[in-house]
């Protein structure tokens, strides 16, 4: 099964490069927010940059909000990468079909970016905070269906 982006879902295996991909797209935020602190970042001492983010009195509060929420947008992602990525695992090697796990590792893509993007940017109208759970629940079902898919192709 082809898609439009040219990939073939069918091809095993193809579900291992989303587990670095999601790596990546982890660290965008933070990248976000580091280019956001401008001279609050600073390399020497990187996990102090949220409370001097928060001392900086000359940084618009819209941009001291979206700092913050990009750092927990890529914390968030870190935290759920290393359960995703056995699942992803587990998947490919227990013998799901191909196009399944294929196709749900790149769900969860597509589901990490949405969650971060309205996170970060649409979050400054906090009316889009359930819009980033739903997309947060979707990557976390995704994860576990994996592992259940993983579960019943061992067990058969």
């Amino acid at each position: 099964m082809a898609c439009s982006l040219g990939l073939d879902l069918s091809q095993k295996g193809l579900a291992l490069y989303t587990i670095p991909a999601a790596l990546f797209l982890a660290l965008v935020p933070s990248g976000y927010a580091l280019s956001l602190a401008r001279s609050n970042a600073d390399i020497h001492e990187p996990r102090k940059l949220l409370q001097r983010v928060e001392k900086d009195e000359t940084l618009d509060k819209r941009i001291k909000s979206r700092i913050i929420r990009a750092k927990g947008a890529s914390e968030n992602a870190i935290e759920t990468l290393g359960y995703h990525a056995v699942a992803v695992a587990a998947a490919v090697f227990s013998g799901v079909d191909p196009c399944v796990v294929n196709g749900l590792s790149l769900g969860y893509l597509v589901a990490r970016v949405l969650f971060a993007y309205t996170y970060v940017v649409l979050q400054d109208n906090r009316r889009f905070a359930p819009l980033r759970s739903l997309f947060w629940f979707v990557a976390q079902g995704i994860t576990f269906t994996l592992y259940f898919k993983a579960a019943r192709a061992l067990s058969v």
